[in-house]
């Protein structure tokens, strides 16, 4: 399930963003993050994540959303405990470390977003 994490100063940016959480993926060559839709190639571990999140996944592959009921993260524990079981799979993944970033800078990243 894993990827073998290479040199690189490149990370997984997440945040808490609306009513979920939200995780920007870069591009392995070059700037930026994916923009393929999630779903478009098979990917067997990201189902196996979503699973343990309890959350629906959608978004791009470098956009991820947790959708997330918004009554499931009632507090800050739940946030921490989510982020403590979520963010190490993704990490494992990808092979990249990750940082939390301020929604502010996610959607200034977003690859979506109208002004990427």
């Amino acid at each position: 399930m894993s990827v073998k994490a290479e040199k690189t100063d490149k990370k997984l940016l997440y945040c808490w963003v609306l009513q979920g959480f939200d995780v920007l993926v870069p591009k392995r060559r070059g700037e930026g993050f994916l923009k393929t839709p999630l779903g478009h190639h098979a990917n067997e571990g990201l189902s196996y994540i979503e699973m343990a999140a309890r959350c629906n996944l959608h978004g791009l592959d470098g956009a991820l959303h947790f959708d997330c009921d918004r009554n499931f993260f009632g507090g800050e524990e739940q946030r921490k405990e989510f982020v403590s079981t979520v963010v190490p799979m993704l990490e494992d993944h990808y092979g990249l470390a990750s940082e939390e970033i301020h929604a502010a800078d996610y959607w200034r990243l977003n690859p979506i977003h109208p002004q990427n």
